[in-house]
């Protein structure tokens, strides 16, 4: 049900708002003359299906369809009605993207601030912003859709990131609201810095990001430009906004995915540079077809600008007919048995959609093919300003600025379908595209991206002929419908595919079976004989490995397999290797492991082999430690001490090495990390460890898995250790173990970068401490702020020994920074280090 308001001004139905009075009575609206705007009812209390989750006080229309279950709400309405809603979409059948919970919150308290590149930061309450005195308000009506519109079609060919949205991820409403340039102007932004505004939603709406906050950002001049119409809109079909669709207020950008439209509005910061927001880059982009989501991450597609998505692109779809809707041409016995002639005359249908362009296009046709794009018929189009009233409402907006969609309808007798030709495959087809004012037109396939973005190749609905009841009947399929479930023409199930599948299936059962008498089985006994650098085995999920042909060369060194030589490995492996290690490890499979055959533990694993008498660390198994302290060095790096299990213990680990560390999570999943002290063996008792901790952040999306474990500790918590590992050894003065060889060196030049000081920082102590050691060492240590730089107190310290030169190097200097900055490169390492020589490390 709707009530149509009033025309006329609009400022004091506003304020009434404002006021929180809600929606006037009719007289008033009469009486105010507010424009024609649908203002619906309330709808019918909470849905049964959102009881029990963190959305169980929003009401929302029971026809919508879900698209990720219950809970968070991503649902669109049923494309029919969609369609049959008009060119104004009711607000309980608008499309809804919510990426958790709808925060609650009130019109009394909730304020947007203003801040960054302006003259007068300002924070504006609700009232402020809509009361019609600061700024002026406008109403009009915009089209909002979801650059994931018609995305299960690409999940048929390829499954995306992405869930599965139908063809109506859109909608047309009205919007009140205040402009955003009017709202900059306000606060004096300084147009000769500014480039970018960005806006931020509320905290811990989402699980990645510092602080869970959905951000993004457009370039200033879009912001300022009035005829973009940018709003902060907080009313969406004369009422105040519904929790769903970001009470109390949003950004709305006409012409742009609905990713850019910030819900729930906190802050907007006017900056220089765009958005930093884990989600600005980690979501709305179209990357290359051959780039998958590991790819994207292995290489930093997220990164790159080229991909990002603003503009809607062209798009069209057919509502009528619906998807398995069904009609009856009238036939009579033909001549032959079994044939069938259609009855004369001619039997009309009306094929329905609709249409829409970004950027501000106008649509200028809509054609439909009945024979694969052979050919094409013009369709009748129609623009809501030719139908709906008061007619300045719905016309462009500054002339040429079309914020909308079309309908498109075109007559076709349904005879033509029957006869027609079968197009892609066996069944004819009805396509539809569109066509913009530039001559942008819809391609005729689709382009499957990782996203699963801007999907708009040609909406094609098979027909489908069958003989029912002395007619003929046609049934229309859609490609997909919306949401998890089957249906639609790409949806189906091929059956020669099905055949082809059951027929590997069966002849892959068979070669188990043949496999089976010959696969070698080896007991565990006989694995832990294989233990030694030329002859390597190991257990991973009771298959047995040969890896001594990739000892040379694993990335991690030798000393890595060793840790596990001869022994069950899987725990370790799974905890460390990505899938390209699994893959490599197949290759070096020789047979399974008898689990019928009793457990024999090594010898060398019972009895433990420590490298240094009274060191506690044992390269064949691990060791707890208990965490005794934790210090915070700064607001990401923390100092933890772990005590050994005797005070006059110490941890025997060589200078130049370093162990593997090993917790396990909330899962019982264990991360394993190798990791460096900042103390040595003088220490007896205890190890320290200094490590910074990696939030998640927009470069890397979960952020440091194991940093942050390390971060959940509390004292009395344990962590395992295991090692030493390493390719290098110093022995103090000169004298050097690397892979194995005695080496002496009298100078050493070393690079670090960030954390990865610590193996650097233990050979500065060894040196420094020892007033008889004449090493000269130099590091050229490289940083992204002076601030990050770890052990800069104890590294000044070293720095003052006569043999020891540690240059720093930032690449964002701090104001009166005095070091070096950029990057590590040719000319500081020509101008710190020592040349190259047979001396030289």
């Amino acid at each position: 049900a709707v009530m149509v308001l009033g025309v006329g001004t609009l400022a004091k139905v506003v304020t009434r708002f404002a006021r929180g009075k809600g929606v006037p009575s009719r007289s008033q609206r009469d009486e105010m003359a507010v424009p024609d705007v649908a203002c619906e009812t309330e709808m019918q209390g909470v849905d049964k299906r959102d009881e029990g989750t963190p959305d169980d006080w929003v009401e929302r229309h029971p026809e919508m369809i879900r698209l990720t279950g219950r809970h968070p709400f991503n649902s669109e309405p049923p494309l029919d009605k969609l369609y049959d809603a008009g060119f104004h979409t009711p607000t309980q059948l608008h499309i809804v993207r919510n990426h958790g919970a709808v925060p609650k919150l009130e019109w009394e308290t909730h304020e947007v601030s203003i801040s960054g590149l302006v003259a007068k930061p300002t924070t504006l309450s609700m009232n402020e912003l809509a009361a019609g005195k600061k700024f002026p308000v406008s109403t009009f009506p915009v089209l909002l859709p979801c650059a994931g519109n018609r995305r299960k079609e690409q999940n048929m060919v390829k499954q995306t990131i992405g869930f599965n949205w139908g063809a109506a991820a859109v909608g047309v409403t009205h919007w009140t609201g205040v402009h955003l340039c009017d709202v900059l102007e306000y606060c004096g932004v300084d147009l000769s810095k500014a480039k970018h505004v960005c806006f931020e939603g509320p905290e811990g709406e989402l699980p990645g990001g510092p602080k869970g906050i959905y951000g993004t950002s457009i370039v200033i001049d879009k912001a300022m430009d009035r005829t973009q119409d940018v709003l902060l809109a907080f009313m969406q079909n004369g009422e105040r906004l519904r929790p769903d669709h970001g009470f109390p207020v949003r950004v709305i950008l006409p012409g742009h995915i609905g990713g850019r439209t910030i819900k729930w509005l906190f802050k907007i910061i006017v900056t220089e540079v765009e958005s930093d927001n884990f989600y600005h880059f980690r979501d709305n982009r179209v990357l290359p077809s051959h780039v998958d989501a590991e790819l994207a991450d292995k290489e930093g597609w997220w990164m790159k600008p080229d991909y990002i998505i603003n503009h809607l692109n062209i798009q069209s779809a057919t509502a009528y007919p619906k998807h398995d809707e069904t009609v009856m041409i009238p036939c009579k016995q033909g001549a032959r048995k079994g044939s069938v002639v259609l009855q004369e005359g001619k039997h009309f249908y009306t094929l329905k959609g609709y249409a829409y362009a970004g950027g501000g296009n106008k649509i200028h046709r809509v054609e439909v093919s009945l024979d694969g794009g052979k050919t094409w018929e013009l369709t009748t189009i129609t623009h809501p300003w030719e139908r709906m009233e008061p007619k300045e409402l719905w016309m462009p907006r500054h002339s040429n600025r079309h914020w909308l969609w079309c309908h498109w309808e075109h007559e076709v007798d349904l005879t033509r379908l029957a006869s027609a030709p079968a197009s892609n495959g066996p069944e004819p087809e009805i396509a539809v595209r569109a066509w913009d004012v530039s001559m942008n037109c819809q391609p005729g396939n689709l382009s499957w991206n990782v996203m699963g973005m801007l999907n708009n190749c040609w909406f094609r609905v098979k027909v489908h002929k069958q003989l029912v009841d002395g007619g003929l009947q046609l049934r229309f399929e859609h490609p997909t419908i919306a949401g998890p479930g089957m249906g639609g023409w790409m949806n189906r199930e091929d059956p020669k595919a099905v055949a082809e599948a059951a027929a590997a299936a069966e002849k892959e059962a068979k070669a188990r079976k043949e496999r089976a008498g010959k696969v070698k089985t080896y007991t565990m006994a006989e694995v832990n004989k294989h233990n030694k650098l030329d002859d390597v085995w190991i257990v991973v999920n009771d298959k047995v490995y040969d890896c001594t042909p990739y000892l040379n060369d694993h990335p991690g060194g030798a000393e890595s397999i060793m840790l596990n030589a001869g022994a069950e490995s899987t725990e370790d492996f799974e905890a460390i290797h990505s899938r390209k290690a699994w893959n490599i490890l197949e290759k070096y499979y020789i047979g399974d492991l008898d689990t019928s055959a009793p457990v024999v533990i090594a010898e060398t694993a019972k009895k433990g082999s420590p490298l240094i008498a009274g060191g506690v660390l044992d390269p064949t198994r691990w060791v707890s430690l208990e965490l005794a302290s934790r210090e915070d060095e700064s607001s990401d790096t923390r100092r933890f001490t772990f005590k050994l299990p005797n005070s006059s213990d110490v941890l025997g680990l060589p200078c130049g090495m370093h162990f593997l560390t090993r917790i396990k999570g909330a899962t019982g999943k264990a991360t394993i990390r190798a990791y460096t002290p900042i103390s040595n063996d003088k220490r007896k008792g205890a190890v320290e460890l200094l490590i910074k901790v990696y939030y998640p952040n927009e470069n890397f999306p979960e952020g440091g898995k194991m940093s942050q474990l390390f971060d959940a500790l509390k004292v009395g918590d344990t962590v395992d250790f295991k090692g030493p590992m390493g390719m290098l050894e110093y022995h103090g003065r000169s004298k050097f173990t690397v892979h194995g060889e005695k080496h002496t060196f009298n100078k050493c030049n070393f690079i670090a970068g960030g954390t990865g000081i610590t193996p650097v920082y233990q050979l500065l102590k060894e040196a420094h401490e020892d007033s008889g050691d004449e090493t000269k060492m130099a590091l050229a240590f490289g940083n992204r702020t002076d601030d990050d730089i770890l052990c800069r107190r104890q590294l000044e310290t070293f720095a003052k020994n006569k043999n020891i030169s540690v240059t720093h190097v930032v690449t964002q200097p701090s104001k009166g920074w005095k070091g070096e900055t950029g990057r590590v490169r040719r000319e500081i390492i020509e101008k710190t280090f020592y040349p190259p020589g047979d001396d030289v490390l």
